[in-house]
């Protein structure tokens, strides 16, 4: 049976690419209305659909994750009115909606800032690692060759190995920086552009 909900979603929901999300999300689940930020930071909901992809659409909706955290949504239940021919997302005027896709981005980068300093910090790691086990390597070198000419040229060789991975993985991650300067500066020409 169709009817009609309007929702108010509370939590950090704006400036998170949420409203697209809750778009897709309707879609698949053949509902039809809007979602519209509110100037008190909730977003709001009109829908219409079978009641059953309503109540899977609000548990759908309830997002906990480093981008949006869903506190509460409140429902509201009413005769459907049929005046939705699909579901889209109400913008506001353009400045607004131009900071709303800054800041979004803004969070976005920031979280992938985060990912590739962990990244960073795993190489690291893994290059402190790399390095204590070429010290303890070169310590138990000196002793084979002593005793073990032809063992300790082929550990020496896995020195120089383990040494060109590690650059291999340092150039890795200078590359990946290099990508996402270069995608940081492929958004910021396609805002210009769409400006």
């Amino acid at each position: 049976m169709k009817t009609r909900a309007i929702l108010k979603i509370r939590g950090d929901v704006q400036e998170a690419g949420y409203r697209a999300f809750i778009m897709r999300t309707a879609q698949k689940l053949k509902l039809v209305g809007y979602i519209e930020n509110l100037t008190d930071g909730e977003v709001r909901i009109v829908c219409e659909g079978e009641r059953k992809a309503i109540d899977e659409f609000s548990e759908k909706i309830r997002l906990k994750n480093d981008m949006v955290y869903v506190e509460s949504v409140r429902r509201n239940f009413s005769k459907p009115k049929g005046e939705f021919k699909r579901f889209e997302v109400k913008t506001g005027d353009l400045a607004y909606e131009m900071f709303q896709g800054y800041a979004t981005a803004g969070k976005h980068f920031n979280r992938l800032g985060q990912k590739i300093d962990c990244v960073g910090q795993k190489v690291e790691e893994v290059g402190q690692k790399v390095d204590n086990l070429t010290v303890h390597t070169d310590e138990h070198f000196n002793k084979l060759d002593e005793k073990y000419g032809i063992v300790s040229e082929t550990l020496i060789s896995m020195n120089k190995e383990q040494t060109r991975t590690r650059e291999e993985l340092t150039r890795a991650v200078d590359s990946l920086n290099t990508l996402v300067n270069s995608v940081n500066v492929l958004i910021k020409e396609h805002i210009e552009k769409e400006g």
